[in-house]
């Protein structure tokens, strides 16, 4: 389903970037392409982020983890979308509540579309929404591995 949402922004923000472009060339005066494609694009990058983490295709680092053992790096990755759920949770759903409620407060309109700016930044939200989840069952996932994981360790009788 996100994949699909994905693919038709990028498709519609396409469409109205090339609609935009024909609209100035010939002088059609169409005032909103503008508008709309930035809108699409802001939540175009965020449901892509999400996408990626979800398809774990996003960029990460692994060059301290290559270095562990299988173990140690099963509680790394753990750890690592415990923080992401927390950066999530307070930077995305919280931070962008708050923006998204500012927004709306104070009124601020997209005149050429005629619509709340608020629209524009509830994409932090809901994505981040997404992500928390997500990174909270990785992290469940990791920690019934760690929990599962067989013990390399030998013990002397």
């Amino acid at each position: 389903m996100m994949r699909f949402t994905a693919a038709s922004c990028l498709l519609a923000l396409l469409l109205i970037v090339i609609l935009g472009i024909l609209s100035k060339r010939l002088t059609l005066h169409i005032t909103w392409t503008v508008e709309l494609a930035e809108f699409l694009l802001a939540w175009l990058v965020m449901l892509g982020g999400a996408l990626a983490y979800i398809e774990h295709a996003h960029l990460g680092v692994d060059l301290l983890s290559n270095h562990l053992d299988s173990k140690a790096k099963t509680l790394a990755r753990g750890t690592s979308h415990l923080l992401i759920a927390g950066f999530s949770i307070a930077v995305l759903i919280i931070g962008g509540s708050q923006l998204f409620f500012e927004r709306w407060n104070a009124g601020q309109m997209l005149p050429a579309l005629g619509i709340h700016k608020a629209w524009f930044y509830l994409s932090g939200p809901i994505v981040g929404l997404i992500i928390a989840i997500t990174a909270l069952y990785y992290t469940w996932d990791a920690l019934n591995q760690f929990r599962n994981h067989p013990n390399t360790t030998k013990s002397t009788p």
